[in-house]
């Protein structure tokens, strides 16, 4: 189920960038406590800021057709210095899936399961997505499709169930924020959900077809910005200024529907949409690593890579990341590290492989 004959339609990899994105929602609260009520323009800013780059990605799959992240790197940088660079991702793929691991056991063991030891909800997070990166890319899109259908699902139910709640002047005044912190927040936004696409340069490959990949791209990361400017609204209009003192504004402001004794707890609906968004978003990071692994060992197969690098980010996770205070300071880091990955190799690639005219047709030499 792992080989290269798998394919996927552009519109399943329009929705797969959805799900993945929306896997970010849990990081809203961190850019929410220093912007508030401005926390929908960075959302905004950030996906613009963005989309430069992600063409760049959607470039190089297009230069480089069939070819995944690892072989491009090979072809562009030579087979010494671009197998250090994969090596580089790998490590990068692997602290990303590691530090979401984190995200959603904190987000389990603060909110819905108190009582049950945090390496329980680990491991079995860490077998899900094992299972679902061995079934392969084919089927992670296919359950995508659901998962991003129940999560606009949940949040257009919550959000037409709280309008009696919602107060727009909560948006005023507009701009309060230093440009530090808006400059700041924003490069995390374009950082985190939507240049993280990125590990996506693993799956394009297995396209069944490249036209007009680029305008799927942008449409699924424009979808997933809008996903994210509906709950910014609901976080804000609902909660005020208390949003920046919660972990988790979308699910603290759903707790406020009450609708006679008929529609309470629909929290549990919201933790349900956030795992299912968050399940995709660690099996595509996670195929990613285990995909650059077998094709750097050249294996056949990445099947026996599953359960070593769920182990793996199980202890990465458990001493890499703190708390879910301490996440904030985790996501500056985190910031600072992605810069290379996201915004320079990508492009310097690019240029590169301009300079040395590159892909070569057939009976060519490499200079």
């Amino acid at each position: 189920m792992n080989g290269n004959n798998e394919k996927i339609k552009p519109s399943q990899l329009m929705v797969l960038f959805i799900g993945f994105i929306n896997g970010s929602v849990l990081l809203l609260s961190l850019v929410d406590s220093s912007m508030k009520q401005d926390t929908w323009l960075v959302i905004i800013s950030g996906y613009i800021v963005s989309v430069p780059f992600i063409l760049t990605y959607i470039f190089l799959s297009k230069k480089f057709p069939g070819k995944n992240l690892t072989e491009i790197n090979d072809i562009i940088f030579g087979k010494a210095l671009g197998k250090i660079i994969s090596i580089c991702y790998i490590i990068f793929f692997i602290l990303l899936f590691s530090y979401n691991y984190r995200q959603i056991v904190e987000f389990y063991s603060g909110y819905i399961l108190s009582d049950t030891p945090q390496i329980i909800l680990y491991i079995t997070i860490a077998l899900l997505c094992a299972y679902a990166v061995k079934k392969g890319i084919a089927a992670i899109a296919k359950v995508s499709m659901y998962t991003v259908a129940f999560a606009v699902f949940v949040v257009m139910l919550t959000f037409i169930l709280l309008i009696g709640n919602m107060d727009f002047s909560n948006f005023m005044p507009v701009f309060e924020a230093t440009p530090e912190d808006f400059i700041h927040s924003t490069y995390t936004m374009a950082c985190i959900p939507y240049c993280e696409v990125i590990c996506f340069l693993m799956v394009m490959p297995y396209l069944s077809s490249g036209k007009k990949l680029g305008r799927y791209a942008i449409a699924g990361t424009g979808i997933a910005m809008l996903f994210f400017l509906v709950i910014i609204i609901q976080v804000t209009t609902t909660l005020g200024p208390s949003s920046a003192i919660f972990s988790e504004g979308s699910f603290q402001s759903v707790r406020l529907i009450d609708i006679g004794e008929f529609l309470t707890r629909m929290e549990l609906l919201v933790a349900l949409g956030i795992t299912a968004s968050m399940f995709i978003k660690i099996s595509v990071f996670k195929f990613a690593a285990v995909k650059s692994v077998s094709h750097l060992l050249r294996m056949k197969t990445y099947t026996p890579l599953l359960l070593p690098m769920a182990a793996i980010g199980i202890v990465t996770a458990l001493i890499a990341y703190g708390s879910t205070i301490e996440n904030a300071e985790n996501a500056n880091y985190h910031i600072v590290f992605a810069l290379p990955f996201e915004f320079i190799i990508p492009p310097l690639s690019l240029l590169v492989a301009k300079i040395r005219k590159l892909p070569k047709k057939a009976g060519e030499s490499v200079p």
